[in-house]
């Protein structure tokens, strides 16, 4: 039977929320229009148990992929060899999906036909939930590019889209595996593919922030910044090989890539003094020998104005162990305490 849509749920240990992930997918009826593929990335505790039995009670709808562990790009990847779903989503395993929304959404699915399905999502955390809206205001089919600007474009995370499954076929796309941070590499090159959109303007995504050892929190981050750093080098080659349709694209693609990579910059250089910079020397090298005008940006980028109106990405490259940076750094990061 065709499938509306395959949700891809990455699974790594995460028994305490899995359960109620998949129970999110679970409707009165309609469920044999979806595919939902759990993979198992080699977990040692009950995540594999809990899919299991998701798959007994509704075989038409949850199938497993059992393997070794890859980490989360190996788990996008083996999904999409044998996905059969008109749309593709992820779903991480220690969030969910409004039961409700996701009703109506598999409904809206069913009656378009676009490259991309925006919606909203909420923001689950200890201190209770809030809405997290992408205000675009077409709720009818739109020309993606042509009516996005910048700031918009920039806010689309993973959460937010539903891709045309068959987008991934048509760039041979392949997520980078054996690291962390790769659902970046998600919204970045098979977005420049996109044409025709729509808007779900309803709160499908539940997203659980603050759990212990979130992969978003600055302190794993920082712990895994070599992973974060090969992924942004995945971003710069994704991006000098893309095939831009149009200047609209290749500027919006452009924006997307320097909001990020000057993200990295500062968490490196600034947010984490004590942290040795020079690791992020080969991104660096790379981004100055092919995209010239992002690194030129990225040298007269201010630490802060009007306060501190110095070139502290340039400063960095000119010395990377200058104490005098580093004094400046500190002395700022105590201001803004």
């Amino acid at each position: 039977m065709d499938k509306t849509i395959s949700i891809i749920i990455p699974t790594y240990n995460m028994e305490a929320y899995l359960g109620k992930c998949l129970s999110s997918l679970v409707m009165d009826k309609g469920m044999e229009r979806v595919e939902a593929i759990v993979v198992n990335d080699g977990s040692n505790d009950g995540s594999l148990a809990i899919a299991k039995d998701f798959a007994g009670k509704y075989p038409s709808t949850f199938r497993i992929i059992d393997k070794q562990n890859g980490n989360y790009g190996s788990c996008i990847n083996a999904a999409l060899k044998v996905a059969i779903g008109k749309y593709v989503k992820i779903l991480d395993a220690d969030d969910s999906f409004d039961n409700g929304s996701f009703r109506e959404f598999v409904d809206v699915l069913d009656r378009t036909d676009v490259d991309l399905v925006l919606n909203d999502k909420i923001n689950v955390g200890p201190d209770g939930e809030t809405l997290s809206a992408l205000k675009y205001t077409q709720k009818e089919v739109f020309d993606f590019f042509g009516e996005s600007d910048s700031r918009l474009f920039i806010s689309i995370m993973m959460h937010n889209v539903t891709y045309r499954r068959s987008i991934f076929n048509r760039i041979d796309y392949n997520q980078s595996e054996g690291i962390f941070y790769t659902d970046n590499e998600w919204i970045f090159s098979p977005m420049a593919c996109v044409k025709k959109a729509i808007y779900f303007d309803r709160p499908l995504y539940r997203y659980t922030i603050g759990r212990e050892g979130q992969s978003v929190s600055n302190d794993v981050i920082l712990s895994h910044i070599h992973d974060e750093i090969a992924m942004s080098a995945k971003l710069v080659s994704d991006y000098c090989n893309m095939d831009f349709p149009s200047d609209k694209v290749h500027q919006l693609m452009f924006d997307k890539l320097y909001h990020h990579v000057r993200w990295l910059y500062k968490l490196v250089i600034v947010k984490s003094p004590d942290l040795d910079s020079k690791i992020l020397q080969t991104l660096d090298i790379a981004i100055a020998r092919n995209i010239p005008e992002l690194y030129r940006m990225l040298d007269n980028k201010m630490l802060s104005t009007p306060l501190f109106c110095i070139k502290y990405i340039r400063k960095w490259r000119q010395n990377p162990d200058s104490q005098l940076l580093r004094f400046v750094i500190k002395w700022y990061l105590k201001i803004k305490e």
